[in-house]
């Protein structure tokens, strides 16, 4: 009888732990955030090493973004620019070549982590999303 009510409990308890995500994979807790994402805005650091963690390039500036599909990224470093998308193009404007180029937002968008930010896409066919430990109070994910 105690092991039937240990077992009865123990269901309970990971039925209520399942319900609540703690189950869930890392890429499936980074869909559901995203998902709920309608507007947010942040500035931003962007770097590419060269692979040894060698910083070969970087850029800043701030990210707002309006689901679905409306973004605008404003480089303040090392140079102006600014990207502008309304859900079918995208404008990219460098501001020291005094130029704009417009393409097709589908096209330029595939396969990069913006048409996740965006609304589109799928994070499990584009990345492997790993947990790393918390910090500050909140979880994080590579």
């Amino acid at each position: 009888m105690a092991l039937k009510r240990f077992a009865s409990a123990l269901l309970t308890c990971l039925a209520v732990l399942s319900a609540a995500g703690a189950f869930a994979s890392p890429t499936a807790e980074v869909e559901k955030y995203l998902n709920g994402l309608a507007t947010w805005s942040a500035d931003f650091t962007q770097t590419v090493d060269d692979g040894h963690g060698k910083v070969v390039r970087s850029a800043a500036g701030k990210l707002s973004l309006q689901k679905p599909g409306k973004f605008r990224w404003d480089y303040s470093q090392p140079s102006e620019q600014l990207i502008l998308a309304d859900g079918k193009q995208i404008w990219f404007y460098d501001k020291d070549l005094s130029q704009a180029n417009v393409r097709d937002m589908d096209a330029s968008l595939a396969n990069t982590p913006a048409v996740l930010l965006s609304g589109g896409g799928s994070l499990s066919s584009q990345f492997d999303v790993t947990s790393l430990p918390p910090s500050d109070g909140l979880d994080w994910y590579q």
